[in-house]
This record gives C-alpha cells, structure tokens and sequence, in this order.
C-alpha cells in the first residue's frame, strides 16, 4: 500500500469521524430545543428522589451525552442550584443516559442516512413551527451521525486487510492484564483528545462491522477505556468555578474510573453475560456499554451520601460552604416565605452580577485565561439563576395571593431582568477590555484615574442594590433612593468624563481607536447603572414591601386560572402590516454616495 493511497485512507477516516462528531452534536442540538424549559424543569424537580434524580439524568445523557451533559450539572452546581450530594445521582444517570442513545446508533441503518439527511433538511427549510424544524435538525443530525460511522467502515476495510490492526490487537487483548491496561488507557487518552466517548464507541462500532474485532473481548477493554476519557469534558468545564462544582467534575472521573477497574477486573463475567445476551458484535460492544455503566450506578446510587463525603475527603479546600440556592418548593404552601425566598436568591444574584463587574473591570489591569473562564462561567450562572427564579415564580403565582404579593411577583421578575442584563454588560466590559489588549492600547494617566472612579461609582451603587434587596428590611424605599441618588451623581461625572477625553482625542493626544474603546466602557458603565436605577425605581414602588408576620400563613389550595369573558375583541390584521415600512427603507437607500475625488496634484 503506496504511502499516497494511506494518507487517502486516513483523511477518509478523519472525515467520517468528523461527520460523526457534527451529527452528534447536530442530534443533540436539535434534542435539547426540542426538550426546552422542560429540561430544566425536569432536574429541578427531581434531584430530591436518588433514583428520580437517577432518571432525570439518564434523560439528559440521551440528549447531550456525558461530556456536555456534566458540564451542566457542573453549571448547577455553581449556581448553588444543586448540592454535591444532590447532583451525584445526576452524575450516575448522564452516564447511563449516554450509552442507551449509543444503544440507538448501534443498528445497520446506514443505507437509510442519506435519506434522513434529506427529509430532515427539507423539514428545517419548510418547517413553519419551531418544533418541525427542530425535528429536522435531529434527522440531519441522526443522518450524518450514520453517514460518519458507514464513511469509518469503508475506510478501516483497507487498513484491516493490510494488517495495520493485528499487532494493536494483540497488545490490547481484553484476556491478559497488560492486554486490559493497554486497551483501557489507549482508548482513555483518545477520547479525552476528541473529548467524546460516543465518538470513540463509534469508532468501536465501526471497526466492528469491517470485521477488525473478532469476539467481545478485544473491544471491552476500549469500551471501558472510553468511559474514563470523556471526563476531560467535565473537568475543562468546571475550571473558574467553586469548589463544589469542580468536586462535581471530579466525582464523575473517580466513578468512572472505578467503575471501569470493576469491570475489568470482572472481564470474564461481563463477556459471559454478553454472549448470554446475544447480538452481534456492534450490538454486545453497546451492551458492554450499557452493561457496565447500569451495574456501576446501581451499586453507587444507594452510597451518593457516604460518597460525596469521600469525594470532598480526596479534595481538601479553604474555600468558604458553597453558595446555596433559597428557592424551595416546600415554601409554595406559604407565599410570603417563598416571596422571601426569592427575594434572597435575587439578592444572591445580584451579588454574583457585581462580582462579575469587578473581575470584569480586572482586565483594565491584567487578563489571563482563567479570568476569561470565570467571567464566562458566572454570566452562564447569572443566566441559570434568572431562569431558576422565574420558573419559582411561575409556581408561586399558582397559589391564592393577596394583590400585593400578586403585584411584588410582577417586581420581582422585573429586578431579575435588569439583573441578568447587568451580568451580560459586564461580559460585554471584559470583551472590550480585551479588545484594548489585544489592540495594544493605552490610556494616559489622567484618563485611566477617571476611569478608575468611574468603575468606583458603579460598584458603590451595585453595592447598594444588593443592600437594598434584604428582605430583613422594613422600608426598601429608602435604599431605592439612594440608589438614584448616587445614579444622578454618577451621570453628572460620566458626561464630564467624556468630555474630556473627547477633548484629548480632538488634541490628538488620543486616536480614534482609543476613543471608540473609551466610549465603549463608558456605554457599558451607562448601561449598568441605567438598570441599577430601574430595580431602585420598582423598589420604591407603595407595593414592593414584604409583611413578615404572614410569613407562615398558608394560602390553601392552588387558584384556577381565570377565564377570559366573551371572545375579545377583534383587532384588524392591517394594524401589523409593515409595507409601509419597507417603503421607507427602499426610498432610504436611494441616496446616491459619489466616489470620492482623486487628490490635485
């Protein structure tokens, strides 16, 4: 075999296994839109049961694999949405999860990929609901998932009848130790390269069908060697995150790692039992990875306490309890404590928003990788924390509530708004400070001290918000004003500040660049102290007040929804038309630019 007709081998390799990884993520992508809010729902309700929480993430794997699927429960972790002790049994079920969609892709449906691929982009095209297309999206990405495994097939059939395989077999037979140990840690290291352990059971499947792998016993040890390499994604995502959420990462290796020694240490009991189940050879490689994932987290699940416990053993820190989540179901039965509730976890939020602005403005002095990972990850759990009051929200206004309480909802929805948005400004900050580094710009020393007080005041007044956010509080209108307070002070300085290096820039002691970056910062200062002062606003509202000697009264059962009277009104169709508008864009664009004249001589 000429080196060039290998080097087409291996690109048609490569190429099918890229196609693999796209369809996975393609199918995942188009599951996940398809599950939606319910997803979420769906683990927050059930992480109190071991074996709900043990299905709730089973269900995520099927979606989103392992890799991703433990990078959000890392991601709830850190939120304080869920404890540690909470999360294992998510931990286990994503495992399990993962290999029942492999279960999916272990059947000889290849001929029939290209026709998924065309039924599911016509369904994305012409789809007119948003469900349709997500249901294309999943056929594309089912279709192509095929079509890289039927491309790997072909491709290794060369390779095989040249005899590229037989000297790796024979080093990773799954019935000696050496053989075990080789075929597990070569297979670990690739899927933590490729960060997938579908792709690699993929692999495995496609090797299969041309014929390479012979019995069960020269693929367990890969299969078992996959379920270790596909924590590199839980690690890499729990990096800038607390403490709590990398032990997460962490117990999610040392269960695989574990349960992967089990089973090769019991090698000959799981190649009898797959025999026992039948199939061929693409289908007991799935079963072994089904077989041993099920077995793994049935013996842990009834442990997830005592192994927590050893989890934070293994992993020692100063670092303070992790931050925890207020939101309770147990509250609902009374809502002025469930209002309480939320009002807490707002202020939580808050203060994760304001720390995200300091980290961010950080970058004014020094970048670094990890500060990037952090910022990104706190917006992701300013993110999470938004959805996670508005859905307790939602359950809160289910029961009988005064009009006041049904009035602070509507507030409190309306200040977690404004939060999030204050957590994307201060994404949005680092990203322009970044861009200064990048850029190689600097300001003088007169602009960066204002700059520097600038950054001051907002931080004062996100220090207020927060403040202001107690629940122990008896009149909120008072913080509420001193918001505005130091919001119009703060406005006085900025217009100043412009000024100033709007000056600098028409002396030409600054360019344009540094210009349009400076004034960027400022927007973005603007911007968060603009929603500072929209929570101050909704505070000093007569209605945003809490009555703590309720907070124990109980509101009965849930209140129907009410019906609407009549039909409505009809509004006419024309009201919405936009040809009018579209007029108007076609006569802007009628201006007719002259190409600049050339320079006299």
């Amino acid at each position: 075999m000429s080196i060039t007709e290998i080097l087409v081998i291996l690109a048609t390799l490569l190429g099918g296994l890229a196609l693999f990884l796209y369809g996975m993520k393609v199918l995942s992508g188009g599951l996940q839109a398809l599950a939606g809010v319910k997803l979420r729902g769906l683990l927050g309700r059930l992480t109190r049961n071991r074996v709900g929480a043990w299905g709730a993430g089973g269900f995520l794997g099927l979606l989103v694999h392992s890799g991703p699927g433990i990078v959000m429960v890392v991601g709830f972790v850190d939120a304080g949405l869920l404890t540690l002790t909470a999360a294992m049994p998510l931990v286990l079920g994503i495992n399990l999860g993962t290999t029942l969609s492999m279960q999916v892709f272990a059947f000889s449906i290849g001929p029939l990929c290209h026709v998924a691929i065309a039924v599911g982009l016509l369904l994305m095209l012409a789809g007119r609901r948003e469900s349709i297309r997500n249901i294309g999206s999943m056929l594309v990405g089912f279709g192509l998932l095929f079509l890289g495994m039927e491309t790997m097939s072909k491709a290794i059939v060369p390779l095989k009848d040249a005899g590229v395989f037989t000297s790796f077999l024979a080093q990773a037979d799954g019935t000696t130790f050496i053989g075990t140990l080789t075929g597990l840690m070569f297979a670990a290291a690739i899927t933590a390269i490729i960060q997938s352990s579908g792709a690699t059971i993929g692999m495995l499947f496609a090797l299969a069908s041309a014929g390479v792998f012979t019995d069960i016993t020269q693929a367990f040890p890969l299969v078992l060697g996959a379920h270790i390499g596909t924590c590199v994604t839980g690690l890499f995502g729990s990096l800038g995150t607390h403490i709590e959420a990398r032990r997460t990462a962490v117990a999610h290796l040392l269960f695989n790692i574990i349960g992967a020694l089990l089973a090769a240490a019991m090698t000959p009991v799981y190649v009898e039992m797959l025999h026992w189940i039948g199939g061929d050879l693409v289908r007991q490689i799935a079963n072994a990875h089904t077989l041993v994932q099920l077995i793994s987290g049935l013996l842990m699940l009834p442990l997830t306490g005592p192994y927590a416990r050893l989890v934070r053993w293994v992993t020692p820190s100063r670092s303070g309890p992790a931050p925890r989540s207020f939101l309770d179901e147990r509250y609902l039965d009374t809502p002025e404590m469930a209002i309480v509730a939320v009002m807490q976890e707002t202020r939580r939020m808050t203060a994760l928003a304001r720390k995200m602005f300091r980290q961010a403005m950080g970058a004014l002095v020094e970048r670094t990788p990890e500060t990037s990972a952090i910022v990104s990850r706190e917006e992701a759990s300013v993110d999470l924390l938004k959805d996670a009051i508005n859905d307790y929200l939602l359950l809160v206004g289910r029961r009988r509530l005064s009009r006041r309480q049904a009035i602070l909802l509507q507030y409190l929805q309306r200040t977690v708004v404004d939060i999030e948005r204050i957590g994307d400004h201060a994404e949005s900050l680092f990203e322009v400070l970044s861009e200064k580094e990048d850029r190689h710009i600097w300001f003088d020393d007169e602009s960066m001290h204002l700059l520097v007080q600038q950054y001051r005041r907002v931080d004062e007044i996100l220090a207020l918000v927060v403040d202001s956010l107690d629940p122990a509080r008896s009149e909120f209108g008072e913080c509420a004003r001193k918001v505005i307070e130091a919001r119009e002070a703060y406005q006085t300085q900025s217009l100043r500040t412009r000024d100033m290096y709007q000056d600098h820039v028409l002396s030409r002691r600054a360019d344009a660049i540094s210009g349009i970056l400076y004034s960027n910062i400022l927007n973005i200062m603007d911007r968060i102290v603009h929603h500072s002062r929209n929570i101050a606003r909704v505070e000093n509202e007569p209605l945003f007040r809490l009555k703590l000697y309720k907070i124990e009264r109980r509101s009965g059962r849930e209140r129907r929804p009410a019906q609407p009277i009549g039909k409505g009104i009809r509004v006419d169709p024309s009201l919405f038309a936009t040809d009018d508008i579209d007029l108007e864009i076609r006569l802007a664009g009628q201006v007719q630019l002259k190409p600049p004249e050339k320079p006299r001589s």
